[in-house]
Formats: C-alpha cells, sequence, structure tokens
C-alpha cells in the first residue's frame, strides 16, 4: 500500500506572555511550561486543558496565563540552566532547578487553584524547595558555568534526577534515585541563597569521565574532557528473561542517559 500521509497543520502556540519555557508537563489538567526568563527568574505558563486542543485554542494567546513561580516561605527560583519537571502518579509535579549559591533545589506542586471568576487567571499552589543531595548527605559540585537537569519519575513515589558535575575537579554527571518518604528524614540546610530542608537520595552514582570512556563502544585511547552542560535520561520497560526453566519472566526498568561529550582519540 503506498500514498502519501496527510500534512499536519502547523500553528504557533499562543503563549503570549511567557518568558521563556523548556520542560512541559501535564498536571492538574493543565499544562505547565516552565523554565528560566528575565533576570533568571524561573517562570510557568498555564494552559487549561478543559479548553481543548484544538488548534484555535491552543493559540489563543488569552489561554496561556504565564506568572513568575513563588514557592510557600515566598522565595523565588532563579537558574541559569534548563529545569525538570516530573509528575508522580498524577498527584505531585516537582519541579527542579539548579539554584546558584545553593544547589540542585526541588519543590512540589499539590494542585492548581481555579481562576476566581473576577478576570484573574489559575495559581499552581507550590510547597518549599528540598535541598538534593548524594547518599551520604553531601551536595554534588555543580559545574561553574551551570548545569541543566533533567528527571524521570519512577511511579508515583520515586524519581531519578540527573545533571552534570564537576568531581575531583573533572566534568563527571550525577544521577540519584529520591523517594518521597525520605524527607521526612531531613535537616535544615543554610545556604547562600537560604535555609532549605536536606532531601538525600536513596542511592546515587557519579559518572566520571574515566568511566564513560571505558564503556564498550569505545575505542582503545579515546578520552574524554568534558561532558557539556546537559545530560536527559529516560526510563525504558525491559523484560529480562526468567532465571530458569518454567520461571516467569521479570519486569524491568533500563534507565538510559543521553549526552554530547567532547573528547581527544590518541
Amino acid at each position: 500500500m503506498t500514498g502519501t500521509a496527510p500534512a499536519i497543520p502547523e500553528f504557533e502556540l499562543g503563549v503570549g506572555t511567557r518568558q521563556s519555557g523548556n520542560t512541559v508537563s501535564l498536571f492538574a489538567d493543565n499544562i505547565f511550561l516552565i523554565g528560566a526568563g528575565k533576570n533568571n527568574d524561573i517562570f510557568q505558563t498555564l494552559y487549561p486543558m478543559a479548553s481543548g486542543l484544538a488548534a484555535p485554542m491552543l493559540s489563543n494567546k488569552s489561554l496561556w496565563q504565564s506568572s513568575q513561580i513563588q514557592l510557600q516561605n515566598q522565595f523565588e527560583p532563579q537558574t541559569t540552566g534548563l529545569c525538570a519537571s516530573i509528575g508522580l502518579g498524577g498527584e505531585t509535579l516537582y519541579l527542579a532547578w539548579a539554584q546558584p549559591n545553593a544547589g540542585i533545589l526541588a519543590a512540589p506542586c499539590t494542585g492548581v487553584q481555579p481562576p476566581s471568576g473576577d478576570g484573574t487567571s489559575a495559581v499552581p499552589v507550590w510547597g518549599n524547595a528540598f535541598l538534593l543531595r548524594d547518599q551520604n548527605g553531601a551536595v554534588p559540585t555543580l559545574r561553574s558555568s551551570g548545569s541543566d537537569v533533567c528527571g524521570t519519575p519512577l511511579g508515583s513515589t520515586a524519581f531519578l534526577i540527573a545533571y552534570p558535575v564537576t568531581d575531583s575537579g573533572q566534568s563527571a554527571v550525577f544521577v540519584g534515585l529520591y523517594y518521597v518518604a525520605d524527607q521526612a528524614a531531613g535537616t535544615t540546610v543554610t545556604t547562600k541563597a537560604g535555609s532549605f530542608t536536606s532531601w538525600n537520595a536513596r542511592a546515587s552514582v557519579v559518572l566520571t569521565l574515566s568511566f564513560m570512556a571505558s564503556l564498550p563502544g569505545n575505542a582503545p585511547g579515546t578520552d574524554l574532557y568534558d561532558t557539556g552542560s546537559t545530560v536527559s535520561i529516560v526510563t525504558v520497560p525491559f523484560v529480562a528473561p526468567g532465571g530458569g526453566s518454567g520461571s516467569d519472566n521479570q519486569l524491568s526498568l533500563v534507565v538510559v542517559a543521553f549526552l554530547t561529550v567532547e573528547m581527544d582519540k590518541y
């Protein structure tokens, strides 16, 4: 069977007043577009799903409402990198970003207050930020040039976070596993950007340049000297064969990371 696929119509989203945005999530019946804008402040733009997904509605600027994010304690997040938005089972949306003079922060959004009917827009309900630390309670060292943050959910109770770091003076990538239940064990940490409750990773790893150079597929003598500022991670379902005769296959999740490295080959 041959033929030509129908053309997909193109139109410009009516995001209108948004400052910028790099991460998109569907949460609380709204499309969230979040990212850093003017003065490195983090902004949110919301579109109500009740308006529909037809092009005339998506291109209507009046339906996209933008505002600067402000947390419960009036803290206003800032970043010079890209943010990550992670939805956990439709119940909570976590925003993670690299806060200057602090580290990687993560704040929960538990819902959206609907417009009051007097012309006001919907207002996301953000909690306070947590300072993400590694499994030993240490704060990884961010790159001096900035670090982009990426995250992927693991059901409704945990998520993975990845971002480039500096380890022993060398470029590397940090990956941490964070369970919501572990927030309760946090302590208050004071930074130059403010005081935050710590949230330690259940497990974490730093992928060094030498480790990445040793991975299968790299030619002998490959030398990596920079990871860049961006790393992306996703989880992919994987069915592994059973352990023995008659054993059921095992369903697992495989974490896949994508990044662009700079290298020399000797």
